[in-house]
């Protein structure tokens, strides 16, 4: 269950973590902390200091005390020769698992390297336990503020009470990546497919996950994504090689520039400037209004 993924910002009060561990309990911190020492030196972190921050239930009667938190999160980091340098915890009522987020610092780091590490890595979270795809779709609603919706830890059963952006949601990226068994890849492109927090449900059914976040600026964009698929914009890819799938953020440029390459796009929603109409036409698109309600299945067909 563990992952990466990436999510722009997190409620005011919770920073960029480089790991989100879920603490299951009754508490075998050793456990979840050891598999967040196995993802950090596997990613070869230069940090030495670590800055953990643990999310606590706000009304959770099993759940350890801050102390006992503390010396299992010491004596576990110890054995990978992290010391974390800042303990803390929060209460956090929309939570029903205790989960640790790990930042790690790089004080010892040269400052000149430490900025290029953070911006390189600082937005990257690693999510690991059962708990990874509620952990996801939880931080995107808070982070989407008046959309939030309440957390359910039976998320997979119920992530349509999770997800309500328009143009996208999990279910629907869910049912859109069973019915591409050929694909390879998953890219999720535009604000909807970030936040919608589905790149882990298509990360679960995929062979892999690529995000692509924000505002894009069509050619470049297109181009590294072409790059780090090994695609010849020339030549169109082995059918299923690789799915696009745009949120409707997206301006038409992009899409028309992903057409060009070739490469087989799925348009979710409206567009954001129009001429929709064009990509009815090219055998690699397959457009899904927001308002259709029949089974993706069936559109895919």
């Amino acid at each position: 269950d563990a992952g990466v993924t990436r999510i722009r910002s997190f409620d005011r009060d919770i920073h960029i973590a480089d790991l989100i561990v879920s603490l299951p309990y009754p508490w075998p911190g050793w456990y979840a902390v050891q598999a967040a020492g196995n993802r950090l030196a596997a990613a070869g972190a230069a940090a030495t200091h670590l800055s953990a921050r643990i999310l606590l239930p706000e009304q959770a009667d099993s759940t350890p005390t801050d102390e006992s938190l503390k010396a299992e999160l010491l004596h576990a980091c110890s054995t990978f020769f992290i010391k974390p340098t800042h303990i803390e915890t929060i209460l956090l009522p929309q939570l029903n698992s205790p989960l640790l987020l790990v930042t790690a610092l790089g004080e010892q780091m040269p400052a000149q390297e430490r900025e290029e590490a953070e911006e390189a890595a600082g937005d990257q979270i690693v999510l690991i336990g059962p708990h990874g795809l509620e952990t996801a779709a939880l931080l995107a609603a808070r982070h989407a503020g008046p959309l939030a919706r309440a957390y359910d830890s039976s998320f997979v059963g119920r992530c349509r009470d999770f997800v309500r952006f328009p143009g996208l949601s999990a279910l629907r990226l869910l049912a859109l990546c069973r019915a591409q068994e050929g694909v390879s890849h998953v890219v999720l492109v535009g604000e909807d497919g970030v936040l919608g927090a589905a790149h882990k449900l298509a990360e679960k059914l995929a062979c892999a996950s690529i995000i692509h976040e924000g505002a894009l600026t069509p050619e470049p964009e297109a181009k590294l994504i072409c790059d780090h698929f090994g695609l010849d914009p020339m030549h169109a890819p082995s059918e299923g090689n690789v799915l696009v799938v745009v949120g409707n953020e997206v301006a038409d440029t992009f899409v028309q520039t992903m057409l060009a390459m070739k490469i087989p796009a799925v348009i979710i929603g409206e567009l954001k400037d129009g001429g929709s109409h064009l990509l009815d036409k090219d055998a690699y698109s397959v457009r899904l209004p927001a308002p259709n309600r029949k089974p993706l299945l069936k559109l895919l067909q």
